[in-house]
């Protein structure tokens, strides 16, 4: 076996317990999905590392590439976005490197062609491409957290336009709805951030017409679920 690969196998545990500290110091894992969540994200830690590591002993990128644009057609539809997936392997990538097992950063190269290959390459591409964008719009003048929120909310909507299904991204606004009731955030922040994508949308040049079109009309069913 390759030696890193076999001293990322070695931590894994580790490395797994590291990178779920992280991702559940976001409130939104625990409230979104509960403990059960946390169990299938700890598996899914291992399954990244397992794939991983056999990417480095096979010495090439395709076999974890393969694996990360089957997990996005898995979990995009099981209320994750995209967004949530490179962020994923970005702390794993991190939890490596703090644990000083891969001097040469081969494992962090390795784990961001993982996360290029989630990249859509037809539908949804100019979307997914805008989100960051898409995102700021719909926070603007907004806090932290909400931009947050914002950038996940343009990640789903990418996702929805290239699946050709609007459900995760509808469950999911009617989710945050909920969320913000809970937590007294203001019920009107939901309405606005749509209201500014779907603003925004329109005025995205890289857009084909029926990108465009779909993403108008997730919005536009998101928008009248109550």
């Amino acid at each position: 076996m390759n030696a890193l690969a076999a001293r990322l196998e070695g931590h894994a545990q580790e490395l797994v317990r590291e990178s779920l500290e992280a991702m559940y110091r976001d409130p939104f894992w625990l409230d979104r999905f509960g403990e059960r969540g946390r169990d299938f994200a700890r598996a899914d830690g291992l399954y990244h590392l397992t794939y991983l590591a056999t990417a480095l002993s096979i010495g090439g990128t395709g076999t974890l590439e393969n694996y990360a644009r089957w997990l996005q057609t898995v979990l995009t539809t099981r209320g994750m976005c995209t967004l949530h997936i490179e962020e994923n392997f970005a702390r794993l990538a991190e939890a490596i490197r703090a644990r000083g097992l891969d001097e040469q950063g081969v494992a962090q190269r390795y784990l961001a062609a993982a996360s290029a290959a989630l990249r859509y390459r037809g539908s949804g591409k100019g979307l997914q491409a805008a989100t960051s964008r898409l995102g700021a719009k719909a926070a603007e003048g907004m806090s932290p957290d909400r931009l947050r929120e914002a950038m996940a909310l343009s990640s789903f909507l990418a996702d929805a336009v290239a699946l050709c299904v609007t459900t995760s991204f509808v469950g999911h606004v009617a989710w945050l709805r909920a969320h913000h009731g809970r937590t007294g955030a203001g019920a009107d922040l939901v309405p606005r951030m749509l209201e500014r994508l779907a603003a925004s949308v329109p005025e995205l040049p890289e857009l084909t017409a029926e990108e465009r079109a779909a993403a108008l009309q997730a919005i536009s069913a998101a928008t009248e679920m109550r």
